[in-house]
């Protein structure tokens, strides 16, 4: 790994006067992955199609394993000196003996049991797109005009069941309780460092780094919850409804992280694209919020909310059996997953049965 690369415009804007040099890492993405039963962390390189395996490059290098490589959650824990040692191993001889195909080993998601997982509601867009077609198609009545005055005093969030993890390339089979099947365009924020009443200025320093995050949501179920003044439950809970991957880009690679494209694809043909930047309760102040009199922990994942248009429901489009989800989040990669379920019709087709919520 070359750590003598240019550094980006607001480095170079800094330290260009004085002619100093400064170094700066490439992309480090951090997987988890399985070659057989045994699971491992690695660092996936050589543009995304091969993975070196830590642990054993750690041991040829070392003579003895390192706590920080046991797994992603050890990693995080570790901090900085975990990644200093995965930087020197990246390039060292031990480093590429141990490196073999991305192809060649199963992804599984980049963190399999997170400590914790809450899901804020961040971008304005979604939640206006929501309410405007629910409100054409019968779901919502006239008292769900626009966006509650609520919604923008704070970041709002809802805790998810941490155990219904999958991962890239995992499909998901869909409950039989729930006749429509939606996805949601997310990217997931690892926290890195334990703080309780963090405030914004300081909350950037507490993130590890970035995954992406399908938040696949039973959307009639769901619908029917909030009818009842409760939920998300089953309408966000079953079996693999967190999707989490492929990695976690580190929080040094990725720049500005209110600047970064995201795009959804459904069956290879583009569905929807936004901006991270078009979140009207940004990182900071989510962090701020979620650790106002309570510690957060290394390891936790707090999810963004969907992407304006990242989501069916914004169009009265649902996923059909056999489809295939792509998501990307640009210096992230592409997260993908296939749903297997009910072919449903728009709510447009179903107005005299639908549940209206008030």
């Amino acid at each position: 790994m070359n750590l003598t690369k240019s550094a980006p415009d607001e480095f170079r804007a800094i330290f260009e006067p004085e002619r100093l040099l400064i170094e700066v890492f490439e992309t480090m993405k951090l997987a988890t992955y399985c070659d057989g039963s045994e699971q491992k962390v690695g660092v996936v390189t050589d543009g995304d199609t091969a993975i070196i395996d830590l642990q054993a490059s750690e041991i040829d290098q070392n003579g003895a394993p390192f706590t920080g490589f046991g797994s992603m959650q050890a990693f995080i824990e570790s901090g900085q000196e975990a990644l200093d040692k995965a930087d020197s191993l990246v390039d060292s001889e031990m480093g590429q003996n141990n490196k073999r195909g991305l192809n060649s080993v199963k992804l599984l998601p980049p963190l399999p049991r997170p400590i914790s997982l809450r899901d804020f509601l961040t971008f304005e867009a979604h939640v206006s797109n929501a309410l405007k077609i629910g409100r054409e198609v019968g779901i919502f009545s006239a008292n769900r005009a626009k966006v509650p005055d609520i919604w923008y005093e704070a970041p709002r969030y809802y805790k998810c069941n941490a155990l219904n993890i999958s991962g890239h390339g995992q499909e998901i089979n869909w409950p039989e309780y729930s006749s429509r099947m939606d996805f949601e365009l997310e990217m997931g924020w690892v926290i890195g460092k334990k703080g309780r009443d963090i405030t914004p200025d300081n909350a950037l320093d507490h993130l590890f780094g970035f995954t992406i995050y399908n938040d696949f949501t039973a959307r009639d179920t769901l619908f029917a919850e909030m009818a009842a003044r409760l939920g998300p439950a089953k309408g966000k809970d079953f079996d693999g409804s967190n999707s989490l991957g492929p990695w976690i880009v580190t929080m040094d690679e990725i720049g500005d992280p209110h600047n970064l494209e995201m795009t959804a694809h459904i069956n290879g043909k583009e569905f929807s694209r936004g901006n991270s930047g078009q979140a009207y309760h940004k990182i900071e102040d989510c962090i701020a919020y979620v650790s106002r009199g309570e510690t957060l922990h290394a390891g936790e994942i707090l999810g963004s909310g969907t992407v304006g248009t990242g989501s069916g429901i914004e169009f009265d489009v649902w996923l059909q059996d056999g489809d295939t989800i792509d998501l990307t989040v640009e210096k992230i990669g592409t997260l993908t997953n296939r749903v297997y379920g009910p072919s449903a019709r728009p709510y447009g087709e179903t107005k005299a049965t639908n549940v209206l919520i008030n």
